[in-house]
């Protein structure tokens, strides 16, 4: 019962629900690319499975907790419950220090290139830290702050495919798009928030800005813009990894204009100004990282990837199968 509570307990202070089916899909998806392209063994999969999600974790939570900290007082105003209010800033340097060190064993365990390493831990200073923390605190800092919010969910990405020696076009084109998809919910998040970000005096872009100006750049704008990119990348997957990624292209589109026909209140569902129920989240958050697990266990014989996602994306694949009946 006390490691059932424990557990729970860092699920929330880390705010994993927020990320662990969404930024780690594109984990899983990067590292079916890497494992096609390179053929590693069995016990080579899991070892790099395992480490870069526990990268990634460390990372994301590091993020949240020192967001979570650094706004305490101004979400305390506005009524959020939050679990570290009651925290000591001993207690918040003691975490933050132990993330850091196990994050840094990790990065060694990863590579041992100088420039890596140094890289690894800028990201992880000037990014987890940086992002929220006073003096940079650069969440307020207008177009900065959503720019720098979009590219924390790009590190654990880069630093796979700089670790890995896999860092070619294809590689770069994910990294843009990830990051052109990143910016729209950044966008998002900054709108769902702008009431309370308005009472607490937080100068996020969009409090600068007006709602209307930032929900027309992130739909006019982004949207199309992430599109053209989704299909050069699907284009670039094709040509370098496998053209079976057009025939899951062509069911998509069959499935939704299926559920066109017949199931057109699965449109109203649909929300342009959230991350998990707008156009394409489910062809991001489900579709591609099954799809990368079939075609890993296809052609490799291996089924972690596969495994690991469906377990992800569990809710997912329930939303899907009530879509469809």
């Amino acid at each position: 019962m006390k490691w059932s509570k424990s557990v729970n307990y860092l699920y929330r202070i880390t705010r994993a629900e927020e990320w662990k089916d969404t930024k780690l899909s594109w984990l899983y998806i990067a590292l079916g690319m890497v494992f096609l392209k390179s053929g590693p063994g069995f016990i080579e999969q899991i070892k790099l499975i395992v480490l870069y999600t526990l990268l990634s974790a460390v990372f994301f939570a590091s993020v949240a907790i020192a967001n979570d900290y650094a706004d305490k007082e101004t979400d305390q105003k506005v009524g959020k419950d939050k679990l570290l209010y009651d925290w000591s800033q001993k207690k918040f340097l003691g975490t933050m220090i132990t993330l850091f060190l196990f994050y840094s064993l990790l990065i060694f365990s990863l590579s041992q290139n100088i420039v890596h390493i140094f890289l690894s831990i800028f990201l992880f200073i000037f990014g987890a830290l940086g992002y929220s923390l006073k003096p940079l605190r650069l969440k307020e800092k207008g177009f900065l702050g959503i720019l720098t919010g979009d590219l924390l969910r790009v590190v654990p990405l880069l630093l796979l495919f700089l670790f890995q020696g896999s860092f070619g076009l294809l590689e770069t084109a994910f990294l843009f798009f990830v990051t052109v998809l990143g910016l729209r919910q950044m966008f998002i998040h900054q709108i769902k928030d702008l009431v309370n970000d308005e009472t607490t005096d937080t100068n996020t872009f969009v409090v600068k800005t007006n709602k209307n100006t930032s929900v027309f750049i992130a739909q006019k704008l982004i949207l199309p813009t992430e599109v053209i990119f989704l299909l050069f990348l699907i284009y670039l997957y094709g040509t370098i990894v496998s053209n079976t990624i057009y025939l899951l292209a062509v069911i998509y589109i069959i499935f939704w204009s299926f559920l066109y026909i017949f199931r057109k209140k699965v449109f109203s569902k649909i929300n342009q100004l959230s991350t998990t129920n707008s156009f394409l989240a489910d062809f991001y958050f489900f579709w591609w990282p099954i799809f990368t697990g079939l075609l890993v266990f296809w052609k490799l014989d291996s089924p972690f990837i596969l495994l690991i996602t469906l377990y992800l994306q569990k809710w997912h694949l329930v939303n899907l199968a009530k879509k469809v009946v």
